[in-house]
């Protein structure tokens, strides 16, 4: 795999964790176990990828080049 997999990898897995979390916030009691997972999956990803520890515009930057259809919402 390239690194530009692994980055592209992470940067899913960054969204799915993202998307999660969104979702969290409308049904918190049920939301737990799959924020947790979904929180180890980006961690796996992006320590795989070399990009943990990089600063959120950084990450949200490799979003919008990766994945332009996912919008946040706030």
């Amino acid at each position: 795999m390239t690194t530009e997999d692994l980055i592209r990898k992470a940067v899913q897995a960054y969204v799915r964790l993202l998307s999660t979390l969104q979702a969290a916030m409308e049904d918190v009691a049920s939301s737990e176990e799959g924020v947790s997972a979904a929180a180890w999956d980006a961690h796996d990803a992006m320590r795989a990828a070399g990009l943990l520890g990089v600063e959120a515009d950084q990450m949200m930057a490799l979003v919008r080049k990766h994945c332009p259809e996912f919008k946040l919402e706030l």
